[in-house]
């Protein structure tokens, strides 16, 4: 706990003298928040108001400074496309010290209706992405990038648990998703109600663009089935076309399904700790790979 004190004080340091020097940005720095990836400040600026400050706990976190990038990159994409994001003001990518500025956007307690949840990124899916380059996907095939995924977090789970689940050759799993024609969309891939900012049960923002990729819809409404996170049935009822989507072939939704079980399975068993949840999901993984093997053993 002291070393994680002392690392925020000198994340502290450091930013004010950065947002002063550079920016002339100034005011109370107050810390917010501690992530898994990032600390989180807040303060009040005469000209630019109330801000928030995403900064990585170490400098030299490429995947964390990439994921600054990504969410500037794709606020700047949302806001010309009419979706609600904060402004971003300044992304600093110093040697010493990385940083995201953007608007604080105050959200209060009212609870945001899961079909309204399913409207906004009905929007988002409808965005033209044919010259979207993300900064951490460029040209890659989201298939390949899930294949390739799901196979490493095999390996790691396999690791924390003891279990030898199946490595599932990569260029099947590929080939599988690859058999839908779906139009290319963002997708947002973490749409939980901390990631919807709003007032009155409005929503004002969308945020946490970390896990965003341009791919196919499915992959969207599975992760949100599989993380059972908000009301699925309410968050269709908004989402256009999820009825179509419902009927890609059972293989397919299984495999994206697996790739979120994986992902909540290293969640709860290293950072949230909840042994509950991550031996529930350990159970959905095995029998995802049990249905993919079956499947590859058919053909």
């Amino acid at each position: 706990m002291e070393n994680k004190m002392n690392q925020i004080q000198a994340l502290q340091q450091q930013l004010s003298h950065c947002l002063k020097s550079e920016y002339d940005i100034g005011g109370e720095l107050r810390f917010f928040s501690e992530g898994v990836d990032n600390a989180v400040f807040r303060l009040k600026d005469a000209r630019l108001g109330q801000l928030v400050i995403r900064t990585p706990w170490r400098a030299d976190e490429e995947l964390e400074t990439r994921s600054l990038e990504k969410e500037a990159q794709l606020t700047a994409y949302c806001s010309v496309h009419g979706i609600p994001v904060p402004t971003v003001h300044h992304l600093y990518l110093g040697a010493e010290i990385r940083f995201l500025v953007s608007e604080l956007i105050e959200s209060d307690q009212a609870l945001i209706d899961a079909e309204k949840m399913g409207r906004m990124i009905g929007a988002v899916h409808q965005m033209p992405v044919n010259n979207l380059k993300l900064v951490d996907q460029e040209d890659d095939p989201f298939e390949a990038i899930v294949a390739k995924r799901i196979a490493s977090r095999i390996v790691e789970v396999n690791q924390l648990t003891g279990r030898k689940l199946p490595i599932l050759p990569t260029t099947f799993l590929q080939t599988i998703l690859q058999s839908v024609k779906e139009k290319r969309v963002l997708l947002h891939l973490d749409v939980r109600r901390p990631n919807f900012l709003g007032q009155h049960g409005n929503i004002k923002a969308l945020i946490d663009w970390d896990n965003a990729y341009v791919g196919s819809p499915v992959a969207e409404l599975m992760r949100i089935s599989e993380s059972a996170e908000i009301d699925e049935a309410a968050f269709l009822q908004g989402y256009p076309e999820s009825e179509r989507l419902l009927q890609t072939k059972p293989i397919i939704q299984t495999i994206y399904r697996l790739d979120t079980a994986l992902m909540l399975v290293i969640l709860f068993t290293l950072h949230e700790k909840d042994a509950g949840k991550a031996a529930h999901y350990l159970e959905r993984v095995e029998q995802y790979c049990a249905e993919v093997k079956e499947s590859i053993n058919r053909r």
